[in-house]
């Protein structure tokens, strides 16, 4: 599997959903990554330790990257 494979794969996914790509966004996997990683650090329900190795970064990284 290669990433490029992976974005077709959610873009026949999302098309078959009746999902439509807005203008000027990005519809690929390391954008819902990028997303979903923000989302959980920046809710103080769930560890940013447990975040972070749930998306498998470091906690220097997750920090860094995803904690605002």
């Amino acid at each position: 599997m290669t990433q490029k494979s992976l974005n077709e794969k959610l873009k026949a996914v999302c098309k078959n959903a009746g999902i439509e790509k807005q203008k000027d966004s990005i519809l690929a996997l390391y954008s819902l990554r990028v997303s979903l990683s923000s989302l959980l650090g920046n809710d103080n329900r769930i560890s940013n330790m447990y975040a972070c190795q749930r998306m498998g970064n470091t906690i220097q990284v997750f920090l860094s990257k995803y904690v605002k």
